[in-house]
């Protein structure tokens, strides 16, 4: 940041994307107290520490206090840094024009990620909200999705529109579907959904341990506790602002390579260990993925399609396998799903997502699910594989005739 843009402390201010470190020593040096160089060091260091050496953490922070102070907005006093009446000012402006708060907690748990998170013209109600872990992972993913709302949406509205999301995304975001969508479904298929989201999906049980395993996911952070999440929003706040960590790396300078004569190659015969050995590679069972590993990378959502070829493949998938008279053929969704799996592989989807799919088609009149008003015992289990739920209703077969 310039030091005319500091001295100016004009409107447009608060507008502009500014150095985060300087709001972060803005914010220790608030109080009336003020601060030390010590005190600064110590309480900005956690969240400079993920990409600076410690030598670079002092010169950045000394760096910023000396522009700070030649530009007014701070003064020293026997080595205690306190605003001036002009740094009041700028960092009011900086915060959405509220009075800053004079102690150093407040300000690094609430004013801190609001600004990290675009918040800081927010009220001071939905600022508070920050403070708990349920507010906090909710404007994280408010933020990463583009879910509109002043307010913290509760975690069923929440997890209806992470599903309504997870359900563009199943069509290659080809389609612009609508929080409709994910209040049709039931709890478990919208948690199941919007699970989809997730780098390892599963169903999370409930919908507060889903909404906490997204907001992890969607900032890179290791726990989904109140404190890491507020950490690592920071960090990353910092990492995209802070002119030295986004400077080019230094490319290694290649070594000479020594030159040695060839040596003749001797033959070598096969030896019974080799043998041995590819029988046991060839016998190992496939490790599968744990939380150290990730699964296989699923398809680019490029690959999916939109509703009018979801619904062509899926009537054309319907039609080997349907069952009833003419103007009544429909065939089993369970049938349908294994059809299209098998011919659809590049699409890589999952059950839940398939079935939310034949949901939405037929939501929008694009195909028709019908009942099982006739339930026989010989296909029950087919028939309990094929069930989906959205409202008051229980579709099991895909209708080929309309």
């Amino acid at each position: 940041m310039g030091n005319a843009l500091r001295a100016q402390v004009s409107q447009d201010v608060a507008s502009t994307e500014d150095d985060l470190v300087d709001d972060f020593i803005i914010g220790r040096i608030a109080p009336e107290e003020g601060a030390t160089r010590s005190d600064v060091l110590r309480d900005l260091s956690p969240y400079l520490s993920h990409r600076l050496s410690p030598s670079e953490i002092r010169a950045e922070i000394d760096s910023c206090l000396e522009r700070m102070a030649h530009d007014g907005l701070v003064s020293v006093t026997r080595e205690r840094y306190r605003l001036t009446a002009q740094g009041v000012t700028y960092g009011q402006r900086m915060f959405g024009g509220r009075t800053l708060p004079r102690d150093w907690p407040e300000f690094r748990d609430l004013l801190l990620p609001a600004r990290a998170l675009g918040l800081h013209n927010e009220s001071s109600q939905r600022i508070r909200t920050l403070g708990r872990p349920d507010g906090l992972r909710a404007a994280i993913l408010q933020q990463t999705y583009g879910i509109r709302g002043k307010r913290p949406p509760s975690a069923a509205r929440l997890r209806s529109a992470l599903a309504g999301i997870a359900l563009e995304r199943a069509f290659g975001n080809k389609i612009k579907g609508d929080i409709a969508v994910g209040e049709g479904l039931s709890a478990r298929a919208g948690r199941q959904l919007a699970a989809q989201l997730c780098q390892q999906p599963r169903d999370y049980g409930t919908d507060s341990r889903l909404i906490a395993a997204l907001a992890a996911d969607a900032i890179g952070a290791v726990q989904s506790d109140l404190s890491t999440l507020r950490t690592t929003v920071l960090r990353r706040a910092i990492t995209k602002r802070l002119p030295a960590i986004n400077a080019p790396e230094k490319k290694p300078v290649a070594k000479p390579v020594r030159k040695r004569l060839a040596r003749p190659a001797t033959p070598r015969l096969p030896d019974l260990f080799d043998f041995l050995a590819d029988d046991f590679e060839a016998s190992r069972p496939a490790v599968p993925p744990t939380s150290m590993t990730r699964g296989p990378t699923r398809p680019a959502a490029a690959t999916r399609p939109d509703l009018a070829g979801f619904a062509r493949a899926v009537l054309a998938a319907a039609e080997p396998d349907s069952e009833g008279w003419p103007g009544n053929r429909k065939t089993l969704i369970a049938r349908v799903w294994s059809r299209i799996g098998d011919a659809h592989p590049e699409w890589g989807l999952t059950e839940i997502e398939f079935k939310a799919m034949l949901t939405e088609a037929h939501r929008t009149g694009h195909i028709v699910l019908a009942n099982a008003d006739l339930k026989s015992k010989d296909n029950a289990r087919e028939i309990q594989q094929s069930a989906i739920s959205f409202k008051n209703t229980v579709w099991h077969f895909v209708r080929i005739d309309c």
